[in-house]
């Protein structure tokens, strides 16, 4: 199973090259689509899903969450789409959420901004690329903290995991070239 963000890169990058995929897929929302949007707009935006929320509330709920999705997902299940189209325009659910997220609380770490700076080492060279990638590893050591996972030895263990599983072993291949 991929996480929502993975699948939101992957059509980010697909609806980039594709023409016949960003036409199939014109309707899917994306992280992308929530930038240009003010505060309030996407507060606006939860409202119409009947999600009163605020910034009290949200910083609550990220000191909490390990994620995003996390977050998102109870508030999709308590809700009835009727329809293909009703039910992709609740991404907008998780998009508005990682979006307040990171404008807020952008030192709070998240799965979501985990995975923003992990890809944005690979855009990058060398040192750089090195820099951004430890203070993602701080922030898969924290989020490993704020799942409760630990102690010193198992939490690097499962740390490593999870960054070799969703990354591979591309950036030490980088690191050592």
């Amino acid at each position: 199973m991929f996480s929502w963000v993975a699948i939101d890169r992957f059509a980010q990058k697909e609806r980039a090259m594709d023409a016949k995929f960003r036409k199939q897929n014109a309707d899917k929302v994306l992280r992308s689509d929530a930038k240009p949007l003010s505060d309030d707009e996407l507060l606006a935006k939860l409202r119409s899903f009947d999600i009163e929320l605020d910034r009290p509330w949200l910083e609550r709920h990220c000191r909490e969450a390990l994620s995003a999705e996390e977050m998102a997902t109870p508030l999709l299940d308590q809700r009835t789409f009727h329809g293909w189209q009703e039910e992709m325009g609740s991404d907008w659910i998780w998009v508005c959420l990682t979006t307040l997220w990171q404008r807020w609380f952008p030192d709070q770490p998240c799965f979501e901004l985990l995975d923003d700076k992990i890809e944005a080492g690979y855009d990058l060279q060398g040192s750089a690329a090195c820099r951004i990638w430890l203070e993602a590893w701080k922030d898969v050591l924290s989020l490993l903290d704020k799942g409760g996972l630990t102690s010193g030895r198992n939490r690097c263990s499962i740390g490593f995991r999870i960054w070799k599983t969703r990354y591979g072993m591309r950036g030490w291949r980088i690191g050592s070239s």
